[in-house]
């Protein structure tokens, strides 16, 4: 499975378009940081996944067992959804990204007449008396 890209920079979190380097890292075109796919993310995930998913096939082995028999394709399909609904959480709090430089956003001028605009020229007074 080929990583795709999320259209949202892991720095300044705003919707972009990622561009590939030259080596290789992709970078934000507004804040200009890099950051790479994070394996790490997969790797713990599929982990999870089939600890997660073997520890529950057993525990629908060994509770039908005495009862009654589920049949193996049903108890496949009870022990994956029971775990993929188990690890989907701890998945998700794993960064899908590792940022490898960080980035500046530019400084932007406030709209004459905003409340940002009058904080910046009373900041600028007191600096310049």
């Amino acid at each position: 499975m080929k990583l795709r890209s999320q259209p949202v920079c892991p720095c300044c979190e705003c919707e972009i378009v990622p561009v590939r380097s030259a080596l290789g890292r992709l970078t934000c075109s507004l804040c200009a940081c890099e950051f790479r796919h994070n394996v790490w993310h997969w790797f713990v995930g599929i982990t999870l996944l089939g600890g997660v998913g073997y520890g529950f096939w057993q525990l629908l082995d060994r509770a039908f067992s005495a009862g009654f028999a589920l049949s193996w394709p049903f108890q496949l399909l009870f022990s994956v959804v029971g775990a993929f609904l188990a690890v989907w959480p701890v998945i998700g709090l794993i960064a899908p990204y590792q940022i490898i430089k960080r980035g500046e956003l530019p400084r932007i001028a406030p709209v004459p007449g905003t409340k940002a605009a009058v904080k910046s020229a009373a900041k600028a007074f007191r600096k310049a008396a």
